[in-house]
């Protein structure tokens, strides 16, 4: 029979499968919440989808960032591996730096400024200095993550008291730096983030404690606290309570599809293909959206216009991860192995 936390740690990867198709579908949708692709506006509009967007919006990323955490505490702490800081740091940048900045100049600059017609130095800004770089910025973030928490691995699983408070910390950090500094490399980002990697970090450290709370108490949890967060008129009031939000629904994604994932066969051809190209589906994915956009804004109703959407970036993803896992070089350039 085997452990709860080896049950989890086999689950890992249909988590972030299932989440991946989920920051599609995100942003896939997000073109009627009003706030994303500006440079045109929905001709019409739908209450459906600009819901699915705040709710898809409220937990993938930061679950994708918990389950980050979730894995450095087993491979940290309990494998003991990484032992060298300087070697940790050059494998995060070849996971992670390389392929941004690979990404970024051979697809997401040349789309945005066909796009959204930046100059050099908007582009230099947004793109080479990292301020506001599209999807890529997950890339940054969690670089940052790494980089700040590796030093505080043994100290975070010592004394769990006084790092919550440092963790703490360093989020008032990242949202107070981000009003006086530009968010250069999104380094204040970075230190947000560490919230939701030191949730994974602490979840994997009390897994006895965490499996005793049911998933559907933590999926309970989320959609209570969702209700009234979207139902909140007071900005005020909705600044606050989405960290709340954000927070329970990383927690409630993980524990619900982590449960689904022992209930349901999903070791099948076709998902693990998908669960192998996880990172290059986030990587080149979102600037398919904005083709199908400008392309048929209007033309079509908006439930079938966010399908096509999501049909056209999978299907898309699916073919440019295909071409660059064939050879290392390009696996590389991708931040695969």
């Amino acid at each position: 029979m085997r452990s709860a936390s080896s049950d989890r740690l086999s689950s890992i990867s249909f988590i972030k499968t299932v989440l991946m198709i989920c920051v599609i579908m995100g942003h896939s949708v997000n073109f009627w919440n009003g706030n994303w692709f500006t440079i045109v506006s929905p001709i019409y509009d739908s209450k459906v989808l600009c819901f699915a967007s705040e709710f898809l919006n409220s937990f993938h990323v930061t679950a994708f960032t918990l389950i980050s955490g979730y894995l450095f505490y087993y491979l940290k702490i309990e494998q003991e591996r990484y032992p060298v800081y300087s070697s940790y740091l050059l494998n995060k940048t070849k996971r992670l730096i390389v392929p941004f900045y690979f990404v970024s100049v051979i697809w997401v600059i040349p789309i945005a400024v066909l796009f959204f017609h930046y100059s050099v130095k908007e582009v230099v800004l947004r793109y080479l200095l990292g301020i506001s770089p599209n999807q890529l910025w997950f890339l940054l973030m969690l670089f940052w993550v790494y980089v700040i928490v590796w030093p505080l691995a043994s100290l975070l699983d010592r004394m769990p008291i006084l790092g919550a408070g440092i963790v703490g910390l360093l989020y008032v950090v990242g949202m107070l730096g981000s009003r006086f500094v530009q968010n250069y490399f999104y380094i204040w980002g970075g230190c947000e983030y560490v919230l939701f990697f030191w949730i994974g970090y602490i979840i994997r450290k009390y897994t006895d404690l965490f499996v005793k709370i049911k998933w559907y108490i933590w999926l309970g949890a989320y959609i209570v606290t969702f209700i009234v967060w979207t139902s909140l008129d007071v900005s005020v009031w909705r600044s606050l309570l989405e960290i709340v939000v954000h927070v329970i629904g990383a927690i409630a994604s993980f524990e619900s599809l982590g449960a689904l994932s022992r209930i349901i066969d999903w070791d099948k051809k076709w998902f693990g293909e998908l669960s192998k190209r996880t990172m290059p589906m986030y990587l080149f994915h979102q600037q398919f959206v904005y083709f199908t956009i400008v392309l048929l804004n209007g033309k079509v109703h908006p439930i079938i216009h966010a399908l096509i959407n999501m049909f056209v970036a999978s299907v898309g993803n699916y073919l440019i991860s295909t071409v660059f896992m064939k050879w290392s070089v390009s696996r590389f350039l991708i931040g695969e192995k």
